[in-house]
This record gives C-alpha cells, sequence and structure tokens, in this order.
C-alpha cells in the first residue's frame, strides 16, 4: 500500500486530502468508476464505523464485480469519502487506515480491486476543495491516473455523490434511498438513474463504456 498526502499549493487545512493507493493501474483500462463508501459500498455505523468490521454491501459489491470481469479487470476503482469525523476528533487517521485496508482486502475477495481510497477529513465549515460535492479529488485522480480519454463514472447515494459526479462530467449513478430532492439532477444528460443496493446497475455502465 502506497499512501501519500495530496496538497493543492496553499493552506494544508483546507486543500489536503488523504491518498492511499492499494493495487496499480490496469494496463489500458477501458473506464474509471469512482465509488461513495459510506451507506452505498459499506453501512454507516456512524462513530462506531472504524471500530467496527466492515459491514459490506454485498450486492453492491457483486455488481462491481460483474463489471470487472466483464471488462476483464481493465477498470480503476476509486473510493472517494467525505469524513469529517476526523476533524472532530471522532474517530483517529490510524482507525480510518486500518479499516480501510480490510474493506480492500473484503472487495478483493469478491474479485474487486480498489486501486485508491480518497479521503476528505473536514467538515463543511472548512470550505476545503476535496469535500465532496466539490469535483476537486476526482478530477485530480483521473489527471494522476492518466485516464482523461476513457469514459468516467459516480456511484453514490447522497445528492452530494451525484454534484460531484456530474461536476466532474462523470456519468452518475444514484443510490436512491438516500437521496434528497432529485429532480435537480434527473434531467442531466450524464444521469444515469436511481438505482436500490438491491438491483442491478452494472449494465447501464456496461452500455456507456461499449458505446464510448
Amino acid at each position: 500500500m502506497d499512501e501519500t498526502i495530496a496538497r493543492n499549493g496553499e493552506s494544508q487545512s483546507t486543500k489536503t486530502w488523504l491518498v492511499q493507493d492499494y493495487f496499480s493501474k490496469p494496463k489500458n483500462p477501458r473506464a474509471i468508476i469512482f465509488l461513495d463508501r459510506d451507506d452505498t459500498l459499506i453501512k454507516d455505523l456512524g462513530i462506531k464505523t472504524h471500530k467496527k468490521l466492515p459491514k459490506i454491501h454485498l450486492n453492491f459489491v457483486k455488481e462491481l464485480s460483474i463489471l470487472a470481469n466483464e471488462l476483464n479487470h481493465k477498470l480503476i476503482f476509486v473510493i472517494i469519502t467525505n469524513q469529517s469525523r476526523i476533524l472532530k476528533r471522532e474517530t483517529s487517521m490510524l482507525a480510518l487506515k486500518s479499516f480501510h485496508f480490510l474493506l480492500v482486502i473484503y472487495c478483493r475477495m469478491y474479485g474487486v480491486r480498489i486501486q485508491r481510497i480518497v479521503t476528505c477529513p473536514h467538515t463543511v465549515s472548512v470550505n476545503c476543495e476535496c469535500r465532496k460535492p466539490k469535483p476537486t479529488t476526482i478530477l485530480d485522480t483521473i489527471n494522476n491516473f492518466n485516464c482523461e480519454s476513457i469514459p468516467r463514472f459516480m456511484v453514490g447515494n447522497n445528492i452530494s455523490d451525484i454534484q460531484a459526479g456530474l461536476n466532474a462530467s462523470c456519468f452518475t449513478i444514484g443510490i436512491s434511498e438516500n437521496i434528497n430532492e432529485p429532480a435537480k439532477i434527473e434531467s442531466n444528460k450524464l444521469f444515469l438513474g436511481y438505482f436500490t443496493l438491491k438491483s442491478s446497475f452494472a449494465q447501464n455502465i456496461l452500455n456507456k463504456v461499449g458505446h464510448t
């Protein structure tokens, strides 16, 4: 695992985010898929989350596995997560890193290689560059992986996930249980629709990869 703190040239308190790398970029990737973490990939247990083993949403991970298999693992998976509990001191960086390490192992057991996890540790009041719905960390990752020319996707349960994806010109999928004010984004041509955690969204992504 390679771990770095990315800085964007200004005040560290507002321009710093945590980058954790796990698997190398596949050769000739077909697409890059950004994933929200809490209540999308895993169950959010509040301040207890990092004190327990990751509670993976199994059907969601199986959908990612379908994508990986259909595209011969020529995919880049990146988790983009807001974790303001770090700044609030409700959890520690050590607990976060340990939790993410286990999460990557669990996903790998189902054939899903998470290449990178990007964490914003700030609260809304900090007005940082890395907190969703700002697209900064998505665009930075695309540039860092040199994959501007391949299809990009964002999948998340919150309106901030959807907005971040659309702001970064990603094809975007909403996990419907916790999305608020959906009418604001339904008309965007990059928005591929809402899906529950028990429904299948893989084919929608495969259709876009096959036609771009």
